[in-house]
């Protein structure tokens, strides 16, 4: 099985290869401290759970771009708190998308950059939609 980020790298030079005009507009959010006293640490300077791997800004909008890998397990919880973040970009006009396939996340990266549309709420990793989010 492929590790998140093998996945994630392989997203990466796949969109620097497509788009290469768009250089530093794709770019990762480090968001796995380690140990209790770096995540309170990581807290105080703006760390936020639930924030997307992957954040795309092209043609004034933002957009959350969630990685997962396909067999990977996660929580309910965790899943929950990260779709709940992707709520909050679209309902500000961004995009979301969370997704275990390359070929959709490529056509997500034209719909976004190239067709210009905004307001994608993109579930694309089984264990996610099974979740009902009453926020």
């Amino acid at each position: 099985m492929m590790m998140e980020y093998e996945f994630q790298a392989e997203i990466v030079q796949a969109f620097a290869d497509i788009y290469p005009h768009l250089y530093g507009k794709l770019w990762m959010i480090k968001n796995d401290p380690r140990g209790r006293k770096q995540v309170m640490f990581y807290r105080a300077m703006g760390l936020v759970s639930g924030v997307s791997d992957l954040q795309l800004f092209s043609n004034g909008i933002f957009s959350g771009i969630e990685l997962k890998t396909q067999g990977s397990k996660h929580s309910k919880e965790h899943l929950e708190c990260q779709l709940l973040w992707g709520k909050s970009i679209v309902e500000e006009g961004g995009n979301y998308i969370m997704s275990d396939n390359y070929d959709n996340l490529m056509i997500f990266f034209d719909t976004v950059i190239v067709k210009k549309q905004t307001g994608l709420f993109i579930i694309d990793f089984p264990l996610a939609k099974k979740i009902k989010l009453d926020n």
